[in-house]
């Protein structure tokens, strides 16, 4: 089962979608939860992090790898330089 779950800067669950198909794309669950009467809203001027299987929507930022670990490093380079193949 695919779930798309999100949450606040406190991490508590603020928007729950299930029961989507285990091989459903990320993308196509995303876009029914923010095309939904009463679906998952971005409050303006904000952005909600994604990871890369989900495709960059307004209000969305999808991170690749190498940004990843700069943020758990903070620092500004990664420690160690990985090649990202797709």
């Amino acid at each position: 089962m695919n779930v798309l779950g999100v949450c606040s800067p406190d991490m508590q669950f603020i928007y729950v979608l299930p029961g989507w198909e285990g091989s459903t794309h990320d993308g196509r669950v995303l876009r029914d939860a923010i095309s939904r009467p009463n679906g998952l809203k971005v409050p303006q001027g904000c952005y909600y992090l994604a990871n890369a299987g989900y495709t960059n929507y307004k209000g969305f930022l999808t991170l690749i790898e190498a940004n990843i670990i700069i943020l758990m490093n903070g620092e500004r380079q990664p420690k160690q330089q990985r090649s990202i193949s797709t």
